[in-house]
């Protein structure tokens, strides 16, 4: 799923690069990748980069796994930690809706 996600980050052009080494390098390697920013206060991407971000990843998941599943709705909205705020609470979020019946 994390590789679903730099696909669908590097579709809109955002420059992770950086952020995503310096986040690796800081936390232990490329397994903390997970562990990097993607939203909020430390997070690179602005509002319109996340929706265009969710957009190609929902995409992306359709095309793959042949299933549609909507990341950005009212329960993700309202949860108390934002399932945006790094990239594996994005993969958590896009799992558990895949998995979901």
């Amino acid at each position: 799923m994390l590789a679903l996600i730099r696909a669908a980050v590097d579709e809109i052009g955002a420059e992770l690069d950086e952020v995503l080494a310096a986040g690796a390098a800081e936390r232990g390697g490329p397994a903390a990748i997970e562990a990097a920013p993607l939203y909020g206060a430390e997070g690179p991407l602005s509002s319109l980069e996340l929706v265009s971000v969710l957009v190609a990843l929902e995409q992306s998941i359709e095309d793959r796994f042949g299933r549609t599943v909507n990341l950005a709705d009212d329960q993700a909205m309202s949860e108390a930690h934002s399932p945006f705020r790094t990239f594996g609470s994005l993969a958590d979020l896009a799992l558990d809706r895949l998995t979901q019946r």
